[in-house]
């Protein structure tokens, strides 16, 4: 299985504003198998932060006796609350009927920086004094 994880271009900003966007391609190619049997990818949500998927594309393609499978998965990030945030880094597993063994792959992560304090969060800490 092959997975491939792309942002947008403006992600290498890292510093971002409330209602800014993020863009973000999940890609997984799996050749001897079909794509019901790709696995899920669910990205993380994070508090601050709101995740919109579009409806994910899947294709099988069967060729004389050779089969491969493809999920494409487009997520958009925008930012709700000034913060610092670190998206990615999902865990995906599968079962690899090659090997007989259960494997992982773990996306990336991207730290990114979208202003100063969270006052939802400032609020809490006053009042926790």
């Amino acid at each position: 299985m092959n997975f491939e994880d792309s942002w947008s271009e403006n992600s290498e900003l890292r510093h971002f504003n409330k209602g800014d966007i993020l863009q973000r391609t999940i890609t997984i190619n799996a050749d001897d198998t079909s794509g019901f049997m790709l696995p899920d990818f669910v990205p993380s949500v994070l508090d601050g932060v709101s995740v919109s998927l579009m409806e994910p594309s899947i294709s099988s393609n069967y060729e004389r006796g050779q089969h491969s499978a493809s999920l494409t998965q487009k997520i958009n990030y925008s930012i709700e609350r000034p913060g610092q945030y670190i998206l990615g880094n999902e865990t995906v597993s599968w079962w690899n009927p090659d090997t007989k063994v259960a494997e992982n792959w773990t996306a990336k992560s991207l730290k990114i920086d979208a202003g100063g304090m969270d006052y939802l969060k400032l609020g809490k800490w006053f009042t926790a004094i």
